[in-house]
C-alpha cells in the first residue's frame, strides 16, 4: 500500500521566477541566468573549466564594449573563431 505525500498549497508560476518573486529587473535576472546555462553547456560540450572559459571570453571581449541590445545583431559564439570556424580553444 503506498501513500502519496499531500503538496502544499501551491499555484503554477510564470516562466521567469524572478518576476514570480516581484524582484526588480527580473527581464534583466532572467536573461543573465539564460546565459549562465548556455555558457555551462558550452564548457560541458568543449570540456572547458570555468577558468579556461574565463580566460577566453575576457580574450575575445578585451578591448570591446558588451552591448546586449536588439540594434548588436545577433550574439556571436565567443568560442568559435570567425575565420576557420575551428574552436578557439587550443
Amino acid at each position: 500500500m503506498s501513500t502519496k505525500k499531500k503538496l502544499p498549497a501551491h499555484s503554477r508560476g510564470s516562466s521567469n521566477i524572478f518576476a514570480d518573486l516581484g524582484l526588480p529587473n527580473a527581464e534583466e535576472h532572467q536573461l543573465k541566468a539564460a546565459l549562465v546555462v548556455q555558457l555551462k553547456q558550452l564548457m560541458v560540450e568543449r570540456e572547458m573549466t570555468q577558468t579556461e572559459a574565463a580566460k577566453l571570453v575576457r580574450h575575445v571581449n578585451a578591448g570591446r564594449e558588451f552591448c546586449l541590445t536588439a540594434a548588436a545583431g545577433p550574439p556571436k559564439d565567443p568560442f568559435v573563431q570567425a575565420s576557420s570556424g575551428a574552436s578557439a580553444v587550443g
